[in-house]
């Protein structure tokens, strides 16, 4: 376990020539500190790694120029766990003793249109408006912007799902005249994100990196479904109905430990051709990984923590 201190954000116009007020900066500090939901502690924007920690307290504090901060608190899992399990085989957990909140990703939301989130980053912030105002015109989405806090980070694109979309995916053709019906929305939904990938795809930028397609949908938890590739044909594989059959049987293994699973992510193995249980996160903020996901995560924990060891 290690504690880590230092300023997370100011008010200060940052490298993207953004800047965030003190409202805004006093409103996430209040919200982190008496918050239900805590951020998690990640390396370098990677949404397929576990979270290695929490950042579990705030403070406001000023700074030079009449420029304001957030001194953050965070601390990495003490706590290490494995078990073998029926659905997902060797899992490794992860958990701290300090803070029982889970993770401000796992917060729901109600969505009522298909969202598709983006960094403006990705686009040049010239550019991003004409093409959000595009894309919403064309396809008829909602378009909503994260931001982090790279230089050039690798390009990223979240679509947020009203609920059972994804169940609309994975059905079938059949005799049944009700699934009929769930096999044609599912067809019809399948076409739309086909058609905002291409459309994104051709203005993100940088365009010599692989894609993290991070897909979203509310199921009373978190479903979460990652896709990284250079060729969104993987993607369109891997959103076939025939590859998303695993959903029906979510709801079955999700709870691997006695208390509630908040998130449960997938990742697609493009060289095997299949979804794969990536990681979980509880409502006590513990996370429990599968071997491939935890090892590459510590690995790389390991190189990020070596900087801060005194």
């Amino acid at each position: 376990m290690m504690k880590i201190k230092g300023i997370g954000a100011t008010t200060g116009v940052d490298r993207h020539n953004c800047r965030i007020t003190k409202e805004a900066l006093e409103n996430a500090i209040e919200k982190l500190n008496t918050g239900k939901y805590v951020p998690s502690m990640g390396l370098d924007h990677d949404s397929s790694l576990m979270p290695i920690g929490k950042t579990y307290k705030a403070e406001l504090v000023p700074l030079k120029g009449g420029e304001y901060g957030a001194y953050i608190y965070q601390e990495t899992f003490e706590n290490f766990n494995v078990f073998d399990s029926k659905a997902f085989g060797t899992l490794y957990e992860a958990s701290i003793s300090t803070d029982s909140r889970p993770f401000a990703d796992t917060e729901p939301e109600s969505i009522e249109k298909l969202t598709v989130q983006l960094d403006p980053v990705n686009f040049g912030y010239e550019a991003f408006d004409p093409i959000k105002e595009q894309i919403k015109k064309d396809l008829d989405v909602e378009i909503d912007t994260f931001m982090r806090k790279s230089l050039i980070p690798d390009p990223e694109v979240v679509i947020d799902f009203i609920k059972d979309s994804f169940i609309l995916l994975a059905a079938t053709q059949t005799v049944n005249k009700t699934v009929e019906k769930l096999s044609s929305d599912g067809s019809n939904l399948y076409d739309k994100i086909k058609q905002i990938i291409i459309k994104v795809v051709k203005y993100i930028k940088p365009s010599n990196r692989p894609i993290t397609y991070v897909m979203k949908e509310n199921r009373g938890y978190i479903l979460e479904l990652l896709v990284r590739t250079a060729d969104p044909n993987v993607l369109f594989q891997a959103l076939s109905s025939e590859k998303l059959s695993f959903i029906n049987d979510i709801d079955r293994t999700k709870d691997v430990i006695d208390e509630p699973t908040y998130k449960i992510q997938f990742m697609y193995n493009e060289d095997k051709s299949c979804w794969e249980f990536n990681y979980l996160s509880t409502s006590t903020g513990k996370v429990i990984g599968s071997e491939k996901c935890y090892k590459r995560t510590m690995k790389l924990s390991s190189e990020f923590l070596k900087k801060y060891k005194p």
